[in-house]
């Protein structure tokens, strides 16, 4: 993990401000007085992201589309989402998949977002085909789950970058997918390079139609001189 983490920030060390944006690194003492307070055990990969940075101040983003929280914000945020939990979003309609199809859950342990409304949880209570620790991407209450761990989360993100299909956007303030653009331009390119192969093969057509029009004009303007010269 530690190496996957080495790598991860080594692609991101060109960001202005980087090394500002990601907190010094959460002690072994804090994580296991979050532990306490959430009643969960974290993962050792979770556990080595924060040993390596505590979250990030939060002005960008520099996981693919997502900030971390630190674990004071992490803290603060989970103990006010569970007061906040009603009794009927509780209730799970489906248990047999990978995600437990629930309004909420107290074992749903936020950690990041995205700035607006996508939420990234560690999910303790997985349903019957899931992972305990994995990762849910929670948009306006539709879940998804990609990744079984955070080791899984880093290694994606960190490839993407060094593939190309995200590249930083320092007017955004984090990474953008390229794939919608780069196809935009791939169309362009089609229609711009038919549209010249079409002109060439069309080219001697059209002069010739233009030179037949034209000879035709002449001639008809001929003939029509003849017609209405004077009998002498």
């Amino acid at each position: 993990m530690n190496k996957i983490l080495q790598n991860f920030e080594k692609n991101i060390s060109y960001i202005a401000n980087v090394k500002e944006e990601l907190l010094p690194p959460a002690t072994n003492e804090e994580l296991d007085e979050a532990e306490k307070k959430l009643g969960v055990d974290f993962p050792q990969d979770f556990r080595e992201l924060y040993l390596w940075h505590n979250g990030q101040k939060g002005h960008i983003f520099l996981f693919g589309e997502y900030r971390i929280s630190p674990l004071e914000e992490l803290l603060e945020l989970n103990i006010i989402g569970r007061k906040s939990i009603q009794t009927d979003w509780l209730k799970v309609q489906d248990d047999a998949g990978i995600i437990k199809d629930c309004i909420a859950n107290p074992k749903w342990i936020r950690f990041g977002d995205n700035g607006g409304n996508t939420i990234l949880f560690l999910d303790f209570d997985p349903g019957m085909k899931g992972t305990v620790g994995q990762i849910l991407e929670s948009c306006d209450g539709d879940n998804e789950c990609h990744y079984i761990g955070v080791k899984e989360f880093i290694s994606d993100i960190t490839n993407k970058i060094t593939t190309g299909q995200i590249i930083w956007n320092n007017n955004a303030g984090g990474f953008c997918q390229i794939e919608e653009e780069s196809e935009k331009n791939k169309f362009k390119w089609k229609i711009t390079k038919e549209g010249i192969i079409g002109f060439i093969v069309l080219f001697p057509f059209i002069i010739l139609q233009s030179v037949f029009v034209y000879t035709y004009r002449i001639i008809a303007k001929i003939i029509s001189l003849f017609k209405t010269k004077p009998n002498a």
